[in-house]
């Protein structure tokens, strides 16, 4: 089987602050590949790829902004304002992400006289980059607080691989089975760059006050996740009456997870210490 899909959709029409039109949207192409094969009388292949790419804008938008210097008294300027109603946003950049992704997947079933045996086999990959505005988290009006990768970074990404086999009773009995075990290892690299560009102005922080210049870098980090699960499963099913059935179950897992931030070196990572 091959297939392919495309979806196009957007929410705002017009970038009010910046005079872009056709903002906020949202595109996403893709294909799938589907192959089955009865290799012999009780053994069936089955593999699937998936592809799959999101480019779009994000939704995020600002209530209010500033156009003068907002570090000198009487120099604000008129706020301009956006009408929801008319489909207008505003914000001090123009949002943007896209996100690709990738599926393999493996299932083999073999049967036997008295049970069913399964492997599961799946790998996922997928990566993401974009940029959106940030300033309304500081009260900011003007600017943009641009958060998006570090220069000359790798997009942000995760993999994971899963492995299950599982065997299912396919007898005609009073008492019918399942036992199994799954394992799952998963990983991710993420990255954060918040660049302030705009008039220079104070961002006023609960504890603290950060003068903002062109340029400046408030977080500059990086890091990465690592996750594992291995489990073991089991289920006896009961059939009592030909309207009544009893299942008992029962899975122990082990779940590891670690975050580690490599690299802290903005502006407020520094004053976090």
């Amino acid at each position: 089987t091959l297939s392919s899909s495309s979806a196009a959709s957007d929410v705002y029409k017009r970038q009010v602050e910046l005079g872009v039109e056709d903002f906020n949207y949202e595109d996403t192409k893709g294909g799938r590949i589907a192959l089955h094969w009865d290799a012999t009388d009780s053994l069936a292949v089955d593999l699937t790829y998936l592809n799959q790419m999101t480019d779009g804008a994000a939704g995020d938008i600002s209530t209010t902004r500033d156009s003068g210097d907002l570090s000198v008294a009487g120099d604000e300027g008129l706020d301009i304002m956006f009408d929801v109603e008319k489909r207008e946003a505003i914000a001090g950049v123009v949002p943007d992400f896209t996100r690709k992704m990738e599926v393999f997947n493996l299932k083999l079933v073999q049967d036997f006289d008295n049970f069913e045996l399964t492997f599961l086999a799946t790998e996922a990959r997928s990566k993401w980059d974009g940029v959106f505005d940030q300033r309304e988290f500081l009260g900011l009006k003007a600017g943009c607080l641009c958060d998006e990768k570090p220069e000359n970074n790798n997009p942000a990404g995760d993999k994971t691989n899963i492995v299950e086999l599982r065997l299912v009773s396919n007898s005609e009995s009073a008492i019918d089975w399942i036992v199994g075990s799954y394992y799952e290892d998963a990983s991710s690299e993420w990255a954060q760059h918040l660049e302030y560009r705009g008039p220079s102005q104070i961002a006023h922080l609960p504890l603290i006050s950060i003068p903002l210049q062109e340029g400046f870098v408030l977080r500059n980090q990086k890091g990465r996740t690592n996750s594992g699960e291995k489990a073991i499963y089991g289920d006896l099913g009961f059939n009592l009456t030909e309207n009544t059935h009893l299942a008992v179950g029962y899975r122990y897992s082990k779940v590891d997870f670690t975050r580690q931030l490599t690299q802290a070196s903005g502006g407020a990572d520094m004053l976090a210490g």
